[in-house]
């Protein structure tokens, strides 16, 4: 298999070309370990050099999705069916993630699994974030085994969120650009805009996309927290 090598910060990184399924939590962890491997002189920071890819996306308050449905029905949009998506948030045993804003996060979406991180904010009109998304085998099982791994390497259960969400997507000449319908679990309704930058140079360049589609969009109620950190909250005032 080829892969990609290169140095990140005194990290030395080997990056497969394609995304991997993996079969069982031990196929898991020899196919993360070639997906990215860091070799000798890890430091802080180091991977986060512009090379994977980033996340860039604004999220809204919506008293509903109605009016929206509208507007995107009068566009050019690809539209999903709805799914329910579990995400158990996890910490890490070394560090706490809400003091470094990084997240990660076993997420089922039906059958599907997949394991999902994401680094700290960056500065900008839209959240913008370093993501690593990797593909895990199906089913129910698998998705316990996951927790179970990762529980036995000392990570730690945070909150699992829950939501149904449908999705959008289109060109606006940008690139692609994927709005989300949301319902969540004990939250209510938002809408979320996202596009992918391959690389830091262009990051203001999608930023502006995204902000001008909001707005034509009639979004206008940012809601700047995670769907973690709004639960946390409603957890910490309940009664």
């Amino acid at each position: 298999m080829a892969d990609d090598r290169a140095d990140f910060g005194g990290a030395r990184v080997v990056r497969t070309p394609h995304p991997v399924v993996y079969s069982s939590p031990a196929r898991f962890i020899d196919a993360a370990s070639v997906f990215l491997t860091v070799i000798d002189g890890a430091s802080s920071g180091g991977v986060g050099s512009g090379t994977m890819p980033y996340e860039v996306e604004i999220k809204f308050r919506v008293a509903n999705h109605d009016r929206l449905r509208e507007l995107l029905a009068a566009r050019p949009a690809a539209c999903s069916q709805p799914v329910t998506q579990v995400d158990l948030y996890l910490n890490h045993p070394c560090r706490d993630f809400a003091e470094t804003n990084e997240a990660f996060r076993i997420r089922q979406v039906g059958d599907q699994n997949q394991l999902t991180y994401k680094g700290p904010k960056l500065a900008g009109p839209a959240k913008t974030r370093e993501e690593i998304e990797i593909p895990c085998a199906p089913g129910g099982p698998m998705f316990e085994s996951l927790q179970a791994l990762f529980l036995k390497l000392g990570f730690r259960p945070v909150h699992a969120v829950k939501k149904t969400r449908t999705s959008y997507h289109l060109d606006t000449g940008e690139g692609p650009v994927e709005i989300s319908l949301d319902d969540v679990e004990g939250l209510g309704s938002f809408a979320e805009v996202e596009m992918i930058a391959e690389n830091a140079a262009d990051l203001p360049r999608l930023q502006a996309a995204v902000s001008l589609l909001a707005k034509s969009l009639e979004l206008t109620e940012v809601e700047p927290r995670s769907y973690l950190r709004m639960c946390l909250e409603r957890s910490e005032t309940a009664p």
